[in-house]
């Protein structure tokens, strides 16, 4: 049976962007390709809509899905609920699909629940490659190649997953989270599959500019749903013995992000209800913990900051 994909375009305020993410997949379609673009509109107060519309006219495979703000999450979940395809791909609605990535697709016969992407990560000054090797692993051997190489590997956009597995451990993300959904059901994905593909072929473009990017700011909300996430994955990653000094250095890091938040004692509640005890971390990331855990995140942050200025 021929391979349909269904890809999931959430767009909230996106006008200024909405055209190039889908141009970039129009450019690669063909008769041949059995493709589905269905674009979630999360209630949208620009002209984003008013700009699919015009696509949803002149191409048939591309549907507008209009909804009531409710979040990223809520919107990939809707996406979900409408998808027909076989595999899922997720984008955000600035994102960039790579030349070929469509010929690379369909011309694959893919006997596999997920596939992982190599991708450009592109920040206002940094640009970033991960290209992966064309591997097939085991979810253990997967985990352990990406910590040891550092790899955000669970970036929306950066892999195919089959529907099947989704509906079948009724796989959703969790609309009660603001930050981190993505790391939190992309390891839900990883704990109902057996094997995972990585391939060398680029998917995605991740574009990091925007000033109002939510994932540039900091926030009370996003600092406790990032570090309640990164928590679960330190105990999910001792449960398979895994070296996890790669999220105890993210966890360190977003306290180091509250250093913007005005009222600390709120942040230092989350950290009390969130403390991690990782199976094996190096001295200097004891260190570290035992200061925030011991001196509290408001000494811990002023320490940083007499050590900066010196």
């Amino acid at each position: 049976m021929n391979n349909k994909l269904s890809i999931i375009i959430t767009v909230y305020n996106l006008e200024k962007y909405i055209d190039k993410t889908l141009d970039s997949i129009i450019s690669q379609m063909t008769e041949a390709y059995n493709l589905e673009i269905l674009v979630i509109n999360d209630g949208s107060t620009d002209n984003s809509a008013d700009k699919i519309e015009l696509y949803t006219k002149k191409y048939a495979y591309i549907k507008l899905i209009n909804k009531i703000n409710g979040g990223v999450c809520s919107a990939r979940n809707l996406g979900i609920k409408k998808a027909t395809g076989n595999y899922i791909l997720f984008l955000d609605g600035d994102d960039i699909i790579a030349n070929h990535f469509l010929e690379n697709f369909f011309f694959k016969r893919l006997n596999i629940d997920l596939m992982i992407g190599s991708r450009i990560i592109k920040n206002k000054n940094t640009t970033q490659e991960i290209i992966l090797t064309d591997n097939i692993y085991t979810v253990n051997q997967f985990l352990s190649d990406m910590l040891k190489q550092r790899i955000n590997f669970w970036n929306i956009g950066g892999y195919l997953i089959s529907r099947e597995i989704i509906l079948e451990n009724n796989l959703e993300f969790n609309e009660n989270l603001e930050s981190a959904e993505d790391l939190e059901f992309f390891i839900n994905v990883i704990k109902c599959v057996e094997q995972v593909k990585t391939t060398s072929n680029l998917f995605f473009y991740y574009l990091n500019l925007r000033e109002d990017s939510i994932s540039l700011t900091f926030s009370e909300k996003k600092i406790n749903d990032q570090i309640i996430v990164c928590k679960d994955n330190i105990n999910y990653l001792d449960t398979l013995e895994l070296d996890n000094s790669f999220f105890v250095d993210k966890y360190i890091h977003i306290v180091n992000e509250a250093k913007n938040i005005r009222d600390l004692s709120r942040i230092q509640k989350i950290i009390n209800d969130n403390k991690i005890v990782p199976r094996k971390i190096g001295i200097k990331r004891k260190i570290h913990l035992y200061l925030i855990y011991f001196l509290g995140v408001k000494n811990y942050l002023y320490l940083k900051r007499m050590k900066k200025e010196k």
